[in-house]
């Protein structure tokens, strides 16, 4: 049989060491310094000196990784159609809007495709965004005036105070606006289809659904905790 290759286990508290398995049980003598366990009268244990350095090295390339990352998405809100999500506070503030409180419940969602469109859902508006950008900046202005007016008839000009309260000049007409916008946004336009996420979520294991006991089952399992055996 072949055995166990050895690795240093090292006290933190005093430093001394010893070789043994990389992998030892909670019970064995070896994973604890008696000398300092003696001083102190609480159990004293060493660690594993590889084990700590793989995990020292796979946290720094994480935390690079993430730091990476961060800068990423950083420099992409500032391109389009990333930018709309830093514009999105500046939209939803805007004087132009029958009422505010209303569009400032949604959340903005962006992405990729070829068309540019607009729907909203359980206080989510999700933004189809092309490289015609005045054209998608029309289609989430709108919607947004379309949230906000009290009717269908104030919508559009609803539109067009918003598109003169961000570019500074009058807009009487849905062209005009697109060219307006289309200016306004004068960025450069990401190569990404999607933005890069800093942070990996995990997902939290999902518990079992136990069916509910029935009341004689509730009634046993009481009277066997209280019950004294």
């Amino acid at each position: 049989m072949a055995q166990t290759p050895k690795k240093i286990w090292r006290c933190q508290t005093c430093g001394s060491g010893v070789r043994a398995p990389g992998k030892m049980r909670k019970d064995n003598a070896l994973r604890y310094c008696l000398d300092c366990t003696a001083k102190t009268g609480k159990l004293v244990e060493r660690t594993c000196v590889a084990r700590e350095t793989v995990k020292q090295k796979i946290k720094e390339r994480t935390q690079t990784a993430l730091e990476r990352a961060k800068q990423v998405l950083k420099e992409e809100l500032q391109l389009w159609p990333w930018v709309l999500y830093t514009e999105y506070p500046k939209f939803q503030d805007l004087d132009a809007w029958d009422d505010k409180s209303k569009v400032r419940e949604y959340q903005l969602q962006i992405s990729r495709t070829d068309a540019s469109w607009a729907t909203g859902g359980k206080r989510i508006l999700s933004l189809r965004a092309c490289d015609n950008r005045g054209q998608t900046a029309k289609v989430l202005l709108r919607y947004m005036a379309w949230i906000t007016s009290s009717s269908a008839l104030d919508e559009e000009p609803a539109f067009y105070r918003a598109v003169t309260e961000l570019t500074g000049i009058e807009c009487t007409s849905n062209v005009q606006g697109v060219e307006l916008l289309n200016s306004y946004f004068g960025q450069e336009t990401s190569k990404r289809r999607s933005l890069p996420k800093p942070v990996r979520t995990r997902k939290r294991p999902q518990r079992k659904k136990t069916e509910p006991k029935s009341k004689i089952n509730q009634l046993i399992s009481k009277r066997e905790k209280t019950t004294e055996w």
